[in-house]
């Protein structure tokens, strides 16, 4: 084993092990730590309201406009303003048509004091509102009105 590995995955659920697909792929050494055998979810753990939901629909429309201010700065900043709505038919939300519609804001920048050499970062915060339908918040044992705030960095290779 390395001394030094760039990249540390943890844990080896789907996301884990898709990152660790493209760290692959691009030859990025690394190493995925999982508390347990890779997958192990999926292997033990089982959801009853996890079923098969074709041949339902479900359609999601959405839009994002979104504005930068400071173009020619080292940090522009831009705001978005995600929109979406998703309908189904009575099939996939149980007698309901409607899913969910949800809109917030996003301010993002990039992470310019980063080498290049090390990918394209930027850091982004935000807080996203949804209004589900009474069968998505019936299913998720959630009110109607959800309230979510997040800050992530990205980085794009």
């Amino acid at each position: 084993m390395a001394s030094h590995l760039p990249v540390i995955v943890i844990r080896g659920g789907q996301a884990g092990l898709s990152i660790s697909y493209y760290l692959k792929e691009r030859g990025i050494k690394h190493l995925v730590f999982e508390r347990n055998r890779i997958a192990e979810a999926w292997r033990s753990e089982r959801w009853d309201s996890f079923c098969l939901v074709t041949p339902n629909w479900q359609i999601e429309f959405g839009l994002a406009p979104n504005y930068t201010i400071l173009k020619g700065a080292e940090y522009p900043v831009t705001y978005t303003v995600p929109l979406a709505v998703a309908l189904g038919d009575s099939k996939f939300y149980n007698g309901d048509t409607y899913g969910y519609f949800c809109t917030g804001l996003t301010v993002s920048t990039p992470l310019a004091f980063i080498p290049k050499q090390y990918g394209s970062w930027n850091a982004s915060a935000g807080y996203k509102y949804y209004n589900l339908g009474d069968q998505a918040a019936a299913v998720n044992s959630v009110s109607k009105d959800q309230n979510v705030f997040d800050l992530s960095i990205g980085c794009t290779f």
